[in-house]
């Protein structure tokens, strides 16, 4: 006889013993849960359980409330009375039995006496009670008051952190995705919006948002960078799911290493590192880091291969910078028809949404220093006119990224490049493209 057979007439006897449901295949137990029209999905863990509940007796199931579960308690295992020499477990049965709440320390206690493999259930339950709790923060003042809709011109990072962010649901787990994302790195131009589309994906995933500064990832002792990154892994993983956001993150795990000595703050850095790695690679709480970063050549190529993506941010195109000055100018009180938007982000060619931001206020303050006249086009032109772009003084390192991008090694977080222009000789006469 077959192991599924003997496990089935055991089921149906209402004598099954653990071992032998452990000892089941998959393909067994799902054959011996449809028997029973159970359901069929699931992990193997959780095939198991359902199994193992069929021995309880149909009273159960026809009324499963706590006194008719501790009748099958009574009756599957007659050596519990032990438990009353327990005295948390006891105190922790009176609690219930009053009708006061547990913790989620306390079920997990309860959990394990029950079956070690509770334990694993019950830490999943309590994740998607936190995603769902999360979900409820957002609208009661958690927000972090910017949404992808605010973000311009980076529609294919968009729609990433749109497909990453349903990876967090307790759908995705019953579909069968084994852990949550780790993070997203971007890199870019300074003032692109790298802070902007951090914030937008703790907003729009309804996750908390923490942003961590470098002074508090180094100290001035020794030990104290180790010290400092385990308690931060210590937080986040208790306060998820959330979204951790560092910048600059070469400036405090940047490879930046004397050529003859391996110096204290070396060794400082490595392990703080090495701390970081385990829990990206281990935690599994619903944690996710966004990292920025001007120059990520500085990180260590292990830490560079645990985000599921790399996004290099360039200038805004024409249609992104015309977002972004309309946009601008309606958050300003301004009516966006009433300027020559176009004509302004023509001018604004490899200008950073900071770049563009500054130039307005300086249009803005310009006017309004004018004894409070109303500003114009022309104020704007001339602030643009006069603006010193990121591009004069980041072209190297720009140009250099890009050609990372067309050699496949990061994403290209725009949505389109500049159409290309055309150059014309002295004789007004067809030469290339630039």
């Amino acid at each position: 006889m077959s192991t599924q057979n003997t496990g089935n007439e055991n089921l149906h006897e209402g004598s099954l013993v653990g071992n032998l449901v452990d000892e089941m295949t998959v393909f067994e137990l799902r054959e011996c849960l449809r028997a029973h029209a159970r359901p069929v999905s699931g992990r193997k863990a959780d095939l198991i359980a359902r199994v193992k509940s069929l021995q309880f007796s149909d009273n159960y199931h026809e009324n499963p409330s706590f006194a008719t579960l501790m009748g099958e308690v009574d009756r599957c295992l007659p050596d519990y009375p032990w438990w009353k020499e327990n005295d948390h477990m006891m105190n922790v049965l009176n609690r219930l039995m009053s009708g006061q709440s547990l913790d989620h320390s306390d079920v997990t206690y309860i959990g394990m006496i029950w079956h070690p493999d509770v334990h694993e259930h019950l830490e999943q339950v309590y994740r998607e009670q936190k995603w769902h709790d999360s979900k409820a923060r957002q609208n009661s003042g958690t927000e972090t008051g910017v949404s992808f809709s605010d973000v311009k011109g980076l529609q294919p990072l968009v729609d990433w952190a749109s497909k990453a962010g349903k990876l967090f649901t307790p759908e995705a787990r019953e579909y069968g995705f084994p852990r949550y994302p780790n993070g997203v790195l971007l890199t870019g131009v300074p003032g692109c919006g790298k802070t902007m589309i951090a914030k937008a994906i703790a907003q729009e995933w309804g996750m908390g948002f923490r942003r961590v500064f470098p002074d508090q990832l180094v100290g001035s002792c020794i030990g104290d960078n180790e010290k400092f990154m385990r308690e931060l892994c210590d937080e986040l993983s208790k306060n998820a799911p959330i979204v951790c956001f560092i910048d600059e993150a070469e400036k405090i795990l940047g490879q930046t290493r004397s050529p003859t000595f391996y110096r204290v703050s070396d060794a400082s850095r490595d392990s703080a590192e090495s701390i970081l790695l385990q829990f990206m690679e281990e935690d599994d709480s619903g944690v996710f880091f966004v990292f920025t970063s001007n120059n990520f050549e500085q990180m260590s190529p292990a830490l560079i291969d645990r985000f599921e993506e790399r996004f290099f941010i360039d200038f805004p195109t024409q249609d992104a910078r015309e977002e972004m000055i309309s946009s601008m100018l309606v958050e300003r009180k301004r009516e966006p028809s009433k300027f020559d938007v176009k004509m302004l982000a023509e001018v604004a060619v490899e200008f950073t949404g900071r770049d563009i931001r500054s130039a307005v206020d300086e249009a803005m303050k310009n006017a309004f220093c004018d004894d409070g006249r109303e500003f114009t086009t022309e104020d704007l032109m001339e602030t643009f006119e006069q603006t010193n772009s990121t591009s004069t003084i980041h072209k190297k390192e720009i140009l250099k990224l890009r050609n990372m991008v067309a050699g496949g090694k990061m994403r290209r977080a725009n949505a389109t490049m500049e159409k290309p222009v055309e150059k014309v000789g002295k004789n007004d006469s067809f030469v290339g493209w630039n």
